[in-house]
């Protein structure tokens, strides 16, 4: 796997359903993809912990996918993720040579601020896990807990208003009395996990395999404190850590499980709607066998990376149950996440 400079990127998507290719089907779709290549477009930048599994794939999938082409990783940071996902959707070539993957909270951005794609026409690969997130700030912040929190400003760095480092502290501002105040502009992880470090920032909110894969010695160290989680638990979360949405009630609590909804899509991969039947149905097999492939397995768990695959009709459910919520828990949200400029 190489890694190629955006200005490299020349890319596609996909449409169709993921069972077993006919014979005719697959030499056809080994015949497209044989001295062929296909990019995984990163949303993020390529130090932090999306890129990991972003790597990880295109170091993996090739082997499962028919003719066995190159495949590279691209990091496409920008807007919390939503710049790929629209690239992708308008821009990319339907040709099956590209395929994303997905900072989650993205999924959300059509219907609080206009997009330029629609989330529920996602082609989804699978997920290669679920992410639980949590708030965390650095031990020696002016504040360490959640009701030191209610009254000391915080400064927290954002990727953008697509990504869950956004959404969620503001959110927590509205409806827990936080003052986090986030500082937008950062180009992924990596470099807001850095600006915790030097002290140019108090905390973030991050996936907790973010922090287990990309700063496990911080938790070992105890140099962060964690305020609170959101989304499903982890077997290796501090077990007094409060949920976000049981500190909720009423609109506020729809709003949090609004919010929460995409850590249950977690390290998504997809394609666009639009390329040959085929040619989704190959790339969607090789996902599958690739996250069953004990090679795969043994090199996740090298990188500290936990594996616990969502098939991909359940992606399409967990979007599908975003988008039914009731209107005014959305227009509310979409107020309360609205930057005020």
């Amino acid at each position: 796997m190489r890694l190629l400079p955006l200005c490299a990127i020349a890319l596609c998507a996909a449409n169709a359903s993921g069972f077993a290719l006919r014979p005719a089907m697959a030499d056809s779709v080994a015949g497209f993809y044989h001295g062929n290549t296909v990019r995984v477009i990163i949303p993020a930048s390529m130090g932090g912990s999306v890129a990991v599994y972003g790597r990880l794939l295109a170091d993996q999938i090739g082997r499962h996918i028919p003719g066995h082409p190159t495949v590279v990783a691209a990091a496409m940071p920008g807007a919390g993720g939503v710049q790929s996902v629209d690239y992708i959707f308008n821009a990319a070539p339907k040709d099956g040579t590209v395929i994303g993957e997905i900072l989650s909270p993205s999924v959300l951005v059509p219907m609080l601020s206009g997009a330029q794609f629609d989330a529920r026409k996602i082609q989804w690969l699978g997920s290669l896990t679920a992410r639980p997130g949590v708030v965390g700030v650095w031990h020696t912040a002016r504040a360490t807990t959640l009701e030191q929190a209610k009254k000391i400003p915080l400064n927290f760095g954002s990727s953008g208003v697509g990504a869950g480092n956004f959404q969620i502290p503001t959110l927590a501002d509205a409806v827990l009395g936080t003052r986090f105040k986030v500082v937008m502009g950062y180009p992924g992880g990596a470099e807001i996990n850095l600006a915790i470090e030097k002290g140019e920032l108090d905390g973030r909110f991050n996936y907790w395999s973010g922090w287990t894969s990309a700063q496990p010695e911080w938790i070992r160290d105890r140099k962060l404190v964690f305020l609170f989680r959101t989304g499903p638990s982890a077997p290796d979360m501090p077990t007094a850590l409060p949920a976000f949405a049981d500190l909720a009630s009423g609109r506020d609590r729809q709003m949090v499980q609004l919010a929460e909804g995409p850590d249950n899509i977690g390290v998504g991969f997809w394609t666009a709607p639009g390329l040959p039947a085929d040619r989704f149905a190959a790339l969607q097999k090789a996902f599958e066998e690739m996250a069953r492939d004990p090679g795969f397995l043994a090199e996740a768990q090298k990188l500290r990376t936990p594996i616990a695959p969502v098939p991909a009709a359940d992606l399409t459910k967990i979007v599908a149950t975003l988008y039914e919520t009731p209107a005014a828990v959305v227009d509310r949200f979409k107020e309360l996440t609205t930057p005020k400029h």
